[in-house]
Formats: C-alpha cells, sequence, structure tokens
C-alpha cells in the first residue's frame, strides 16, 4: 500500500489533464483528423511518460528516505513493489492520454469490451502470481492488466487512422 501511494500524484496529474484532453482531441480530430490527433496525442503522452520517470528516479534514490522517515515504513520486497508499481503507472498514463481518441470517436462498445476484458487478464494474472510469488501477484497483475489495456488501445487508435478494408471494398471508388 505504501508503494503505491507513493505513486499516485501520478495517476492524479494523468486525470487532471483529463478533463481538458477531451475537448482539445475533439477539435483536434474536427480540424485535421484521426491522424493528426493521434500523432498529437502519442507526443503528449510521450511527455508524460517522461515527467513520470523523471519522478519515478526521484523516487528511486531517495526511496531509503521516504520509506524510514516519511512512511515510516520497512518491509523485505519494498524495492521490488516500488519498481512493480512504477512500472504499472508508466503505460496507465500513456493509456489514459491515448484513449481519448477512441472516446472523441464515440468508440464506447469497443473501449468497454477491452477494459473488462485487461480486467479479466490482470485478475487472473494477479491471482497466478500470488500463487506463484507472494505479494507481488497483485502488482504484476496489474501490470500484466494495464499493458494489455494499453496494447489495445493502441490498436484501437491505429484501426481509426488506417481502418482495414477487405480488398474489395479498397478496389471500389468511393469505397
Amino acid at each position: 500500500m505504501a508503494t503505491r501511494m507513493l505513486m499516485m500524484p501520478l495517476n492524479l496529474l494523468s486525470s487532471g489533464i483529463g478533463s481538458m484532453m477531451l475537448p482539445l482531441t475533439a477539435g483536434w480530430l474536427q480540424h485535421h483528423g484521426a491522424g493528426f490527433t493521434l500523432r498529437r496525442l502519442a507526443r503528449f503522452a510521450s511527455a508524460l511518460a517522461g515527467a513520470a520517470c523523471c519522478y519515478f528516479l526521484v523516487l528511486w534514490v531517495t526511496r531509503d528516505w521516504l520509506f524510514a522517515h516519511v512512511l515510516q515504513k520497512e518491509f523485505a520486497a519494498r524495492d521490488l513493489l516500488l519498481l512493480l508499481w512504477g512500472l504499472a503507472f508508466l503505460p496507465m498514463i500513456v493509456r489514459d492520454q491515448l484513449l481519448y481518441l477512441l472516446v472523441a470517436r464515440q468508440r464506447f462498445h469497443r473501449l468497454t469490451a477491452l477494459a473488462l476484458s485487461s480486467a479479466i487478464v490482470s485478475l487472473v494474472a494477479g491471482y497466478a502470481a500470488t500463487q506463484h510469488f507472494g505479494v507481488l501477484g497483485p502488482p504484476l497483475g496489474v501490470v500484466v492488466g494495464e499493458f494489455v489495456n494499453l496494447a489495445g488501445i493502441i490498436v484501437l487508435s491505429l484501426r481509426e487512422v488506417a481502418p482495414f478494408r477487405r480488398p474489395a471494398e479498397a478496389a471500389e471508388p468511393g469505397g
């Protein structure tokens, strides 16, 4: 719990920016198209990921002091848990930004199916990892679920930019 709490400022940053991203994304989409919008969102997500890595680096360097004096907690798997939670928050931050293209295009059914699938994968992975690794299992499950969700968002976003067509449709004029 203490290690996850250290990562929460990243979650708050990503969520806080979210209220501004949907109107921006809708404007970019309307004026510049899906390709431009996805590239812009990817740059923004990369910048936030870079900031998250810098934040994590500061946490990592100061972890002994943070755990001893601020959190007043000491436990055996502290460093590994901190690494796992850092790894879990990185795809979450990227996903949170990239998903606005799909929201602006109103792909709610696909997003819901992806979220459900990712949650199931996360729970199964977390349960299996808990059986093998104990306390490290739940964050491992979260890491797996977040990467599955991010991969799904990327695939769905790329389909919005260059929709897949059957060869017969692509050959027809206006198809």
